[in-house]
Parts: C-alpha cells; structure tokens; sequence
C-alpha cells in the first residue's frame, strides 16, 4: 500500500509540475514546489523515498540497457504509465481511444516523428532527436495485479489549485480508495 501511495505521489507531482493556469492577463505559475514544499513539511520520510524510487528506476534503466560501441542504447526503454481521469461522468470523463491517441501522439513528439521538425528554428535543428523511450499504457501495477493503465474516479470536485497542497491530498486520498 506504502508502494502505491508513493507511487501515486510521483504520478501527481508529475502532472502538477506540468500544469499552469493562463488567463489573457494572468499567468500563475505552476505550484510544484510550493506543493512538493509542503508535502514533504508534512511527510520527512516522503522525501527520503521518493529519492531512493528515483535511484531504483534509474539502476532498472541501466542494468537493462545494453550499449553499442558508440555509447548508444540498443534498445528503446519503455515507460509504462497508468491515466487517472478524475470525472463527474460528463464530457470530462475521456474515452479510452483519447487516452491511446495522447500515447500515440507522445511518442511521437518524443521520437522526432511529428510533421512540424521542418520548421524548427536553424539555430535549435541539431538539438532536438530521438529520445530512445516510448511510452506505453501500464498493463501491471505495483501490487503486480493487471491493468489496461486507465482508471476512472468518480468526483463532485471541479476544480484543483496545483499550488495548493489540501487539493494534492485530496487527490491522493481519491486515487486510493
């Protein structure tokens, strides 16, 4: 249970680390580290195990990547990644092919296929590449049990600050149960 709950915390920090709200004349900024700050206030050993998680999937990485002679990864890693869709069964509550769409169009972005390279700006041409990982719908999650790496919850809240850490909690409270 310690695995999942950790687990969802990086998920959430992921996607409240990406996320800012914009208005025509606002722009607030995201709240990660104020959130994160906050957490980790609260929950001292949250940070040490978030550390040690981040060393484990990184050691997984390379003890499972062979090298060619040049330094190059021979094979492309895999990210196994489960969507939690916070709904209140409307229009929000996205199908399943949207979900295999946005897969679909990660991976393309991360893998230099998307038809916009050609008007990259010259100066920024020989920056951009191939990232050798893919993402890929989670088909077994951390108590080992199978998944199809969507799952659904159902809630009447409509809004999230994501500086706010009472919005992350609960989140996490809806995701576990």
């Amino acid at each position: 249970m310690k695995t999942r709950i950790f687990s969802l915390f990086v998920a959430l920090m992921s996607i409240f680390s990406s996320a800012s709200t914009t208005n025509a004349q606002i722009v607030q900024q995201c709240g990660h580290d104020h959130v994160t700050t906050q957490w980790w206030a609260q929950n001292p050993k949250s940070r040490h195990d978030y550390e040690l998680s981040v060393k484990k999937i990184k050691a997984s990485i390379f003890s499972k990547t062979e090298f060619n002679h040049v330094g190059k990864r021979n094979a492309r890693i895999t990210i196994p990644v489960v969507f939690h869709i916070l709904h209140l069964n409307h229009l929000e509550n996205i199908s399943d092919a949207q979900i295999i769409d946005q897969i679909r169009i990660l991976n393309r972005d991360y893998q230099k296929q998307n038809a916009d390279t050609s008007q990259i700006v010259a100066a920024f041409k020989d920056k951009i590449g191939d990232v050798d990982f893919e993402f890929q719908l989670a088909g077994i999650d951390p108590n080992g049990s199978c998944t199809n790496g969507i799952i659904r919850h159902y809630t009447p809240k409509t809004t999230w600050n994501s500086s706010r850490l009472e919005d992350f909690t609960y989140t996490c409270r809806l995701i576990n149960t």
